[in-house]
């Protein structure tokens, strides 16, 4: 049944049939379509402050490395973000009202879909770490470089609201790097593999116990 009484003391459950789990699909569509919205706001965030004319004079691209001119900055990055975000949407597309179908000689009129789109809600769930993980860069990097243009300092904790002041000091953390008055988290692109950093991002967002999550746990609200 699509519905059952879980029982969780006696470690049994009852049902009395087949019932229509529609409501199961639907949840999981609006999960998807809110990841997608979710993706396309930082998606815009990351276009503007990437671009000089819409940043308040960041470096473009947010690396400024006058000796190499072949320096392409975060392209690469935002590219990457580009790649994943279209796939958010697209998945983000409802599957209960398009493509339920009859089933069992038309016991079920039509069947909920509620196990495609929980595997769909799953899937776009995995990728949304990804795209997070990429977002994480962009939001330090751009934040070390406003934080240098205003006080000439990369060090940003002393300027950050104190809620997110764990959660920038996790993502160094984790991406095994210190925090310095002197450089921003990506000072030349070529001395770190970017990829690298996202994948100990999604490490830690894989995590039940990551730290990422439990940076973002406020006591106080």
């Amino acid at each position: 049944s699509d519905n059952p009484l879980v029982d969780t003391d006696q470690q049994t459950y009852f049902h009395s049939g087949n019932f229509l789990g529609q409501y199961i699909a639907h949840s999981m569509d609006q999960v998807r379509h809110g990841l997608g919205l979710i993706a396309k706001h930082i998606d815009t965030q990351i276009a503007l402050v990437v671009t000089p004319e819409f940043n308040n004079n960041l470096p473009p691209s947010l690396v400024e490395d006058p000796k190499n001119g072949n320096q392409t900055g975060l392209k690469g990055l935002q590219i990457c973000a580009n790649s994943i975000m279209p796939i958010l949407l697209h998945q983000g597309n409802y599957i209960t009202h398009l493509y339920p179908t009859h089933a069992e000689q038309y016991n079920q009129n039509i069947n909920s879909q509620s196990f495609a789109s929980a595997n769909l809600t799953w899937n776009s769930i995995e990728i949304m770490k990804h795209y997070l993980a990429v977002s994480l860069i962009f939001a330090v990097q751009s934040i070390e470089l406003r934080t240098f243009a205003e006080f000439q300092n990369y060090n940003t904790q002393a300027y950050l609201s104190p809620k997110l002041i764990p959660l920038y000091k996790t993502i160094y953390d984790i991406l095994g790097c210190e925090v310095s008055e002197q450089k921003p988290l990506i000072r030349y692109i070529y001395e770190q593999p970017l990829d690298s950093y996202i994948h100990k991002l999604v490490d830690d967002l894989n995590d039940p116990n990551g730290s990422i999550l439990k940076s973002l746990w406020f006591d106080k609200v």
